[in-house]
């Protein structure tokens, strides 16, 4: 059996049709989907090129650190549906490419990113429970997530994700999302066996049974931000919802506990709600009067050149304006407060049980 690492071995351009091995390597990706793709092989990197919605079958998925994966569609607002049917390890090392919507299932395998991961994409999904590929493609607005019996109990993103044009969705049973997001649109991410995720709400998915989320690192949103856990939250880093200019939500179910990391939070938003009273310090920055909340689509790009000398560097352009303004608009403590990341999450807190869910929900803030 064959993963992407063997795939990349293979220096093949090829169009390909439904249940063929993709790159003409035996047990790699299968199209379940009519139609046809290319896969080119460059140096490092892997370029699959297709004309539509595609759902790619993976017995194995392994992208290590120096590999590239390049989804490339002639319309842009296509998507592509990796699922991983086999058991192991999800490995995500390198880079993902794509100017269309990437989505990556790993129902049955641990999903890692790896720190050395960076994903480009218009709008980005990653998940550790299944669902069913044609919810993605359909244009239908409900997708429901739920666990099998090989499902791992945590799902790991570290690295950087950035979306051009839309979301980004992470899901799993229990997640460790430490990594940086910069997203066009919002950010979500929610644990449970089963998720029911709605894309007109994207932050209030209605869930069921799984764990906790740990956060750290910063989570950059042209939308809202919304975090959504069964039994804990535990937070740290910076938040930036609607450039400053959204709503950020902290969300756990009855009985569960907001904790924030010996690093503190930062939120920039104009509204910050929590299900619980969070246990730690947090420094809520709203926007300023005259505040620009910024552009929500901050790229146009179609897809970087495919020429024989490129390099494996990221190469996705953009076409997006830059504009730049003296000062910060916030003072130098609250400046200091931004500054202060670090990887320590909260530990060994004791759970801090409240009476509702939807009894305390307000918008806090905590500065010392």
């Amino acid at each position: 059996m064959k993963t992407i690492t063997g795939l990349l071995a293979c220096l093949a351009v090829a169009p390909l049709r439904a249940d063929d091995d993709f790159c003409g390597c035996s047990g790699g990706g299968k199209l379940l989907t009519p139609g046809t793709a290319t896969c080119e092989v460059i140096g490092a990197s892997t370029i699959i090129s297709m004309t539509d919605n595609t759902v790619i079958q993976w017995d194995s998925f392994s992208l290590p650190s120096g590999r590239e994966m390049q989804f490339n569609f002639s319309n842009p607002r296509d998507t592509v549906v990796n699922r991983v049917t086999g058991t192991g390890t999800t490995l995500v090392g390198g880079t993902i490419n794509s100017n269309g919507n990437v989505v990556l299932l790993s129902p049955n395998s641990w999903l890692l990113f790896r720190n050395t991961a960076n994903v480009t994409a218009g709008s980005f999904t990653a998940s550790g429970l299944d669902a069913d590929p044609a919810q993605f493609t359909d244009g239908r607005n409900e997708i429901e997530f739920h666990a099998t019996a090989q499902t791992n109990p945590t799902t790991v993103i570290r690295g950087n994700i950035t979306t051009t044009r839309g979301d980004v969705l992470v899901v799993g049973r229990e997640l460790q999302v430490v990594g940086d997001m910069d997203a066009a649109g919002a950010v979500t991410a929610v644990t449970g066996d089963r998720v029911n995720y709605q894309r007109n709400s994207p932050t209030t998915p209605a869930t069921s049974g799984g764990r906790q989320i740990i956060q750290g690192g910063t989570i950059k949103a042209g939308g809202d931000i919304a975090l959504v856990s069964q039994e804990a939250l535990s937070m740290t880093g910076e938040m930036r919802a609607g450039n400053g200019q959204g709503r950020f939500f902290a969300k756990v179910n009855d009985g569960g506990n907001i904790l924030i990391g010996n690093a503190g939070l930062v939120v920039h938003a104009r509204s910050a709600n929590y299900s619980e009273k969070p246990q730690g310090e947090v420094a809520f920055i709203p926007p300023a009067e005259g505040d620009n909340p910024g552009a929500l689509a901050p790229a146009l790009n179609e897809f970087p050149s495919l020429a024989a000398n490129r390099t494996t560097k990221r190469t996705v352009p953009t076409s997006a304006a830059i504009t730049a303004r003296a000062g910060t608009g916030f003072t130098k403590a609250e400046e200091q407060k931004a500054k202060r990341r670090s990887g320590a999450l909260a530990e060994n807190v004791a759970p801090i049980r409240k009476r509702s869910f939807f009894r305390t929900r307000a918008t806090v803030t905590q500065k010392r």
